[in-house]
């Protein structure tokens, strides 16, 4: 009989080690990289160049940081930007992803089941819709049927911004959209006339930003106001009607001096799918994103 009793209670003593609930015991995910290595989070970013990829970087490190060893935490892998960063999501690729808000808001418009069980954070980090052309036009001309305008890559933060401009403002359509990477020689198509106009949307820093100081020393293009009012209207796409941008005065480099010309801005945000991550993992990237989204950038 001492026996059995013992025998119970070693018995008892492994049921409770164990736990009755599943939480507790939930393996941590991984997803492979573009590298074929395992990782508990794989994020999606943006060009090698961009900051996106400099801020991924640094929260690849935070999280090693956290966890107390970077082996195999995290990795960040470079994307052609938001539209590509929400699919590779949706594909269960990544299970983190750089984006903006103001596309966010257009897809929770078109794919509201798309949020579930996702969580979004906002930085303090902002982007800004930002239009080039040459001088003595202006945005009343990109609404003129055939006008072409270079948006970025098919999958970048400016052709998301630019879904959302004709949503917004409907004249936009009559536009031709071009897609293609926006550098020196998208600067020199513009003022040779072979696109109308170049929409980007990115951090404007006059001071370290290549593209703002390229567009200064081409002749005949420039910077101009991108103020339309009726992108600044509020619109519901199910969450209650609200406005997507803020019109900002930016410093920009324009003509010989820097001036300001008007852009819009939307916030960089952060999208976590917790179903691709253990309890454990979920509340560790949430805790380091809460302390750290004032300075990832």
């Amino acid at each position: 009989m001492k026996k059995t009793i013992i025998a119970l209670a070693a018995l008892s003593l492994t049921v409770f080690a164990g736990g009755f609930g599943t939480n507790s015991s939930q393996p941590d995910q991984y997803l492979t990289g573009s590298d074929q290595q395992k990782y508990q989070y794989v994020i999606c970013t943006a060009s090698e160049t961009g900051s996106y990829y400099q801020a991924g970087k640094r929260l690849v490190s935070l999280l090693g940081q956290e966890r107390g060893t970077s082996h195999n935490t995290a990795v960040a892998e470079t994307t052609d930007g938001t539209k590509q960063n929400l699919q590779l999501v949706a594909d269960g690729i990544c299970n983190v992803a750089f984006v903006q808000e103001d596309y966010l808001a257009f897809l929770r418009g078109q794919d509201k089941a798309f949020f579930d069980n996702k969580a979004i954070i906002t930085l303090e980090r902002t982007e800004n819709v930002q239009l080039i052309m040459r001088k003595g036009m202006s945005e009343d001309d990109i609404q003129e049927k055939g006008a072409k305008v270079l948006v970025g890559l098919a999958n970048s933060g400016g052709a998301a911004s630019w879904q959302l401009i004709q949503s917004l403002e409907p004249d936009y359509k009559l536009a031709t959209t071009v897609y293609g990477d926006i550098d020196i020689s998208a600067l020199s198509d513009l003022a040779a006339g072979r696109v109308d106009a170049i929409i980007k949307t990115a951090h404007l820093n006059p001071s370290s930003d290549q593209l703002a100081k390229d567009v200064q020393a081409t002749d005949g293009i420039e910077y101009v106001d991108f103020d339309d009012s009726d992108l600044n209207d509020s619109i519901d796409f199910g969450d209650g009607a609200k406005p997507i941008y803020r019109f900002v005065d930016t410093t920009v480099a324009k003509g010989f001096f820097d001036t300001e010309a008007e852009t819009f801005e939307t916030h960089v945000a952060i999208i976590v799918d917790k179903s691709k991550m253990s309890k454990k993992q979920k509340n560790r990237i949430l805790r380091v994103l809460t302390l750290n989204k004032s300075n990832l950038f």
